[in-house]
């Protein structure tokens, strides 16, 4: 699959998915707040962490959306008509980098509600809004893996140094 379709797929397949679980989880905020201080984690801790990582995700998909993707289409572009370009590594870098952060986030998300279990967590908006958060980690790993191990690759590979 070229680079294009990638970021396409990823697009329509796993961005789409990590923002529906994010809002199901937003529309249900409140309760779930209420239900997660009942229980013996740091609620206003974990519900500050969640939705500071929410706004890094958001951020981070809307620059895929307003420069990698267009970026990517460029760098094809560049390689169909031969010419050459050595500006690919530094949006490849930056995407990395956001990548990580995002990810230790969620590690520390999933470190904060490891203890959180059916019987701590009584209400069924509880039980929903953690599935939805792993979720939300599992597409992310999905389509981090797919751009570290295919898409960014490809556009590497495509760089030739003038």
């Amino acid at each position: 699959m070229e680079p294009v379709e990638l970021c396409k797929y990823i697009r329509e397949h796993i961005s789409y998915l990590v923002l529906q679980n994010m809002r199901n989880i937003q529309s249900n905020w409140d309760e779930w707040m209420v239900n997660l201080k009942k229980t013996t984690i740091e609620s206003d801790k974990l519900g500050n962490l969640i939705l500071e990582t929410f706004g890094e995700i958001e951020d981070h998909l809307r620059k895929k959306e307003k420069i990698f993707y267009p970026f990517v289409e460029v760098v094809t572009d560049w390689k169909k008509s031969g010419s050459s370009s050595s500006v690919i590594k530094n949006p490849i870098d930056k995407m990395k980098e956001e990548q990580q952060n995002i990810l230790r986030k969620i590690s520390t998300i999933r470190q904060l509600t490891s203890s959180i279990n059916s019987d701590l967590c009584e209400s069924k908006v509880c039980v929903h809004c953690l599935t939805e958060l792993f979720g939300i980690e599992q597409e992310l790993n999905k389509e981090f893996h797919i751009e570290q191990t295919i898409l960014f690759p490809k556009l590497m590979k495509s760089e030739v140094k003038v």
